[in-house]
C-alpha cells in the first residue's frame, strides 16, 4: 500500500477515522459514514474512501495494531453474530469479560463455524473477523450441529460430555436462544453477574429495557441487541456504551455502595 493510502477500522457510529502512522494515531473526520475495515486515500482537505480492505490488508493492520488473536464460535445471531470462545484459557488472556461478544464486519457465517478473530478494545470490546479456523477439530463441530438439529426436531439430544466445557457452554446458549435470541442472551449475561432476569421490554429501534434482581434489590438498564448499554440510569459521563449488560450490574452495585471508582 502506497503512502497516499491507508487501512483503518471504522466502528459503527465512529465520527473519526484513525490512521496508524509512524508517529502514532492521526485522526481524520469521518465524512463517509460507512463502518468497516476500509482503505482510504489522502489528498486535499478530506479523505476519500477507496474500497473495503483485502484479507491481507486487514491482517497487516491487525498485526500493526498488535490486536490479540483468539478462536471463537458464532452461537447467536441478532443484528450481528455473538461469539463464545473455543479455548477459555487462551481467550481470558485477552478478554476479561465472560459475556458473549459481538463479531462485526462479517455476516457470511453459519452457526458454530470455528473462526479466528482479533480483539479490538475501543468504547467496548469488539471481535473482528480474520479467517476460518480450519485447524479446529471438525468432528466436535459436527457433534454440536447434530445435537442442535436433534434438539430442534426431537426436543432432546445425545450425550455431549465428550465435548470440551467451552463447546458445551456454547451449545447450551445456542439452544437457549431458540426461545428468542435477545431473551436468552440477556438471561445468560445477567447470570454471569450473579443477577436474576425479571423482564425484557422491546422499546423499538433495536433497544430493550431489562429489569433484574441483584443481591436484595431490583434495577433496570436499557441495552441494544448486542448487549451494549444504551442508558444505565446513573451518571457515567456519557460513557454508558462502554459497558455491557454483565459489567453494568457491578458498576451500578458499586455506585449503590457509594464507591466512586467505577473504572474496570
Amino acid at each position: 500500500m502506497n503512502k497516499q493510502t491507508f487501512t483503518a477500522i471504522v466502528l459503527p457510529g465512529d465520527s473519526k477515522i484513525r490512521e496508524l502512522t509512524p508517529e502514532g494515531i492521526a485522526e481524520h473526520l469521518n465524512i463517509a459514514g460507512l463502518p468497516g475495515i476500509l482503505v482510504f486515500s489522502k489528498g486535499g482537505k478530506y479523505l476519500r474512501l477507496q474500497r473495503h480492505a483485502l484479507p491481507q490488508e486487514r491482517t497487516e493492520l491487525f498485526d500493526a495494531l498488535k490486536l490479540p488473536q483468539v478462536s471463537v464460535l458464532p452461537v447467536v445471531k441478532t443484528s450481528s453474530w455473538l461469539c463464545m470462545p473455543t479455548n477459555l484459557n487462551q481467550y481470558q488472556k485477552s478478554v476479561r469479560v465472560k459475556a458473549p461478544l459481538p463479531l462485526i464486519f462479517e455476516d457470511n457465517l453459519s452457526l458454530f463455524d470455528p473462526i479466528v478473530v482479533r480483539v479490538y478494545k475501543q468504547r467496548r470490546i469488539w471481535l473482528l473477523y480474520e479467517d476460518l479456523n480450519e485447524r479446529y477439530p471438525l468432528e466436535q463441530i459436527q457433534l454440536m450441529r447434530k445435537a442442535m438439529d436433534d434438539f430442534l426436531m426431537l426436543g432432546k439430544f445425545d450425550d455431549i460430555r465428550s465435548l470440551p466445557m467451552e463447546l458445551r457452554s456454547a451449545l447450551e446458549l445456542a439452544i437457549q436462544s431458540t426461545e428468542q435470541p435477545i431473551v436468552s442472551m440477556t438471561k445468560y449475561a445477567l447470570k454471569l453477574a450473579g443477577a436474576e432476569f425479571k423482564t425484557l421490554t422491546d422499546l423499538g429501534s433495536g433497544q430493550f429495557r431489562v429489569t433484574y434482581h441483584f443481591k436484595d434489590y431490583d434495577d433496570e438498564v436499557v441495552i441494544d441487541d448486542k448487549l451494549t448499554v444504551i442508558s444505565s440510569g446513573i451518571c457515567l459521563s456519557g460513557r454508558d456504551k462502554e459497558q455491557d449488560l454483565t459489567s453494568i450490574v457491578f458498576v451500578k452495585d458499586k455506585r449503590k455502595e457509594g464507591e466512586e471508582d467505577y473504572e474496570d
